[in-house]
């Protein structure tokens, strides 16, 4: 699935330094880093404008989950979606009216 990211007509490329991985998590980024699709996911670059660190989670199972963080310059070079979503009263009206008389 693809999504489109539109950029601010200012918005100027953000390149952050990666962040160190601590040695006791490298297996662990490794293998997961190894469970992406190559070329689809994740890919290796020799070059980008726009670099995101990334961020190594421990799990509540143990296993290990590797985040973009893309506060460090992306998000605030994003425009604004803002999907509208339906009140309260709308959304059981929208319920209701599935469902048959209320």
């Amino acid at each position: 699935m693809k999504a489109p990211i539109l950029l601010k007509p200012e918005a100027e490329p953000v390149f952050r330094p990666k962040r160190s991985v601590p040695y006791a998590a490298m297996f662990e980024v490794y293998k997961e880093l190894g469970r992406f699709p190559i070329r689809v996911v994740i890919m290796p670059v020799s070059y980008s404008a726009w670099v995101a660190p990334i961020v190594v989670i421990k799990k509540a199972n143990g296993a290990s989950r590797i985040c973009a963080d893309f506060f460090t310059g992306l998000n605030a070079a994003l425009e604004q979606y803002n999907s509208p979503l339906p009140n309260p009263e709308d959304f059981s009206t929208m319920l209701c009216f599935r469902a048959g008389p209320c």
